[in-house]
């Protein structure tokens, strides 16, 4: 990962680089090499926690108050952008903009 944000880092048009579509409990080890490897602003989108494998989704989906848990360490390991990808709901994006909503503005 860090090789590819260096190769990222030389397109001055790229002004984000994040994860995606990984389990919510690699995402904040993922933050901490991006955020030694690049200047770009850090973003985080994992799925709900499920994987899909052999045809169907498999394992535990996170509940929204434990994405919200898990999106405080994101913040706090440089995520500046968050949301989420497969097998999130409704339910679990409203709760992450409602706990992010009651922080203080970011600088």
């Amino acid at each position: 990962i860090e090789r590819c944000a260096a190769a990222l880092a030389e397109v001055p048009q790229i002004v984000a680089v994040g994860v995606n579509c990984c389990a919510p409990h690699h995402v904040e080890g993922l933050l901490g090499r991006l955020r030694d490897a690049t200047d770009r602003i850090l973003v985080a989108y994992p799925n709900a926690g499920e994987r899909y494998a052999s045809g169907q989704w498999c394992g535990r989906r996170r509940s929204a108050a434990e994405f919200v848990a898990l999106a405080e360490r994101w913040l706090a390991a440089g995520a500046r952008i968050l949301g989420g990808c497969c097998r999130t709901t409704p339910a679990h994006i409203a709760a992450l903009h409602r706990w992010r909503a009651s922080l203080p503005p970011a600088t």
